[in-house]
This record gives C-alpha cells, sequence and structure tokens, in this order.
C-alpha cells in the first residue's frame, strides 16, 4: 500500500482543526464528534478551492473535518483504496473516467469506503434522466456546481449531523 507522501500527484490536506467552536446541535456532549473526513474530486481547481472554502471548519463550524482533496482521478482511485472516509464529493465529468462507471465500480467493488454517503457534483443541466436513475440507484446524491452553495454545505451538514447521531437518521419523526 502507498502512503500519502509516495503518491505523486500533489494531494490537499486539510488537517483537524481544534480550539473552534462546535455547533451544539452536532456536539451535545453524549456523542462527540471526533473526526469527519472527507475525500473530494474535481479536475477544475478553480472549483476545488472554492470547495475547500466552502468546507472549512470555521465555514461549517465544527471542529473534527479534514478535507482530502485531489484533480486526478487517478489518485482519487488511490485514496480511496487506501484510506477511509466518512464522505465522498466527486465530479461527475472527469477526464479519462466514467462518472456512472466509477460510481459502479465504488458500489460493486471492495475497499475500505463501502456505504459511504457520495454526493455527484455537475455543471451539466443537461443530464438525461436515464442517467440521473443511474447515480440514485448507485446511493448519490446530485448537485449542481453552479447551483446554491448552499445545498453542498447542507448536505455535508445532514452527513455530520447521521455521522454524530447515527441512530437519530434511522428515527421516525412524529
Amino acid at each position: 500500500m502507498k502512503t500519502l507522501t509516495e503518491i505523486s500527484e500533489p494531494v490537499s490536506h486539510r488537517p483537524l482543526f481544534s480550539g473552534q467552536a462546535v455547533s451544539p446541535s452536532l456536539n451535545d456532549g453524549k456523542n462527540p464528534l471526533t473526526s469527519f473526513r472527507v475525500l473530494v474530486m474535481d479536475d477544475n481547481e478553480i472549483y476545488l478551492e472554492q470547495l475547500r472554502r466552502m468546507l472549512s471548519p470555521e465555514v461549517l463550524g465544527v471542529d473534527h473535518i479534514e478535507l482530502v482533496t485531489s484533480h486526478n482521478p487517478v489518485t482519487f482511485i488511490d485514496l480511496i483504496e487506501e484510506q477511509r472516509f466518512d464522505l465522498l464529493l466527486m465530479d461527475f465529468h472527469l477526464p479519462r473516467l466514467d462518472g456512472l462507471k466509477f460510481l459502479e465500480w465504488l458500489t460493486t467493488s471492495e475497499h475500505s469506503n463501502q456505504g459511504v454517503p457520495k454526493i455527484v457534483l455537475t455543471d451539466d443541466p443537461e443530464i438525461p434522466n436515464k442517467v440521473r436513475a443511474d447515480i440514485v440507484r448507485h446511493d448519490a446524491k446530485i448537485l449542481f456546481k453552479y447551483g446554491d452553495p448552499s445545498n453542498v454545505k447542507a448536505l455535508v451538514w445532514d452527513f455530520l449531523r447521521i455521522k454524530q447521531h447515527p441512530m437519530r437518521s434511522h428515527q421516525k419523526v412524529s
């Protein structure tokens, strides 16, 4: 297994931050969130930097989030095979990587990220309904890159809450 320093592709890491206020809705003292690792893949460096800022601990208001980002699909796959993440955000249209085939690989291959929530990002509003259905069939959420940025933040918050309180996510709302 390769270590991060052996991967030739530069990968940006945002270490766990401490000393910042944690939202009371996520940290009630009963089940403290110790870490939340997000792997982000996009070949557009500008959008990747926007995601880094949007998902920073300061913006999300959480203490323990680590962002690992890559703009290279090969490195993205290596990271999925070698490390465990709590959430995967990925561009749907990538060079040398078919988004649907990749989602199928994520679903059917053995790796430590089986069942991890996935958010598929796209700048293509014309994705056919059949392709959308296939994305959803692979348990992924679809978001448009240049829509309301609060949508990405809201979905990440939802996944943070689920990790913080897994039993509450299965309880019925009365």
